[in-house]
């Protein structure tokens, strides 16, 4: 879910919606092999990380320590990353593309979320990744019954961009 709004602010910018469609389609299958594999990891191993605010880390710290310095490298890169691209996105639709308002809530929001990690990873994360999870299953809905509805003005779309396409390359 937390993918869904930098995916439609960069797939919106591309003009050719079947490489669009397959970039999304690639990244989602590839976020959802290792998502699985991540679960089936945990899973193996609950009684150890059950009570963990960062089970994956223990798990690599446990192979080698050395990977366990990386891999907290990298959740800390990833939680930043999430975090920016997150507020991003939603700066971005909130500003409507004004420059100064953008920034703003850019700024706004990116102090908003720096006040609530100190609420502890645990606590924010045993709260909204139940809501996020319901929210993307209730997104997934609502985007297939409109992609469902919508098919021949999306078609149409996809002609569209085509051509503009052609002329910006002409151009």
């Amino acid at each position: 879910m937390s993918g869904v709004s930098m995916g439609l602010v960069l797939g919106g910018e591309e003009l050719n919606t079947t490489d669009a469609g397959i970039g999304g389609l690639l990244g989602g299958a590839i976020a959802g092999i290792l998502g699985i594999l991540i679960s089936f990891t945990l899973f193996i191993r609950v009684e150890e990380v059950g009570k963990l605010d960062v089970p994956m880390l223990y798990i690599i710290e446990d192979i080698n320590p050395i990977l366990g310095i990386l891999m907290a490298l990298v959740i800390f890169g990833m939680i930043f990353n999430t975090g920016i691209s997150l507020f991003y996105a939603l700066a971005r639709r909130f500003s409507k593309g004004e420059e100064k308002r953008f920034k703003i809530f850019l700024i706004f929001l990116t102090l908003n979320g720096f006040v609530l990690s100190f609420g502890g990873f645990k606590e924010l994360v045993s709260i909204f990744y139940p809501i996020i999870g319901y929210v993307g299953i209730l997104m997934m809905i609502v985007l297939v019954a409109a992609w469902y509805k919508e098919k021949s003005a999306i078609k149409y779309e996809s002609y569209k961009r085509l051509d503009i396409s052609h002329y910006m390359r002409k151009k």
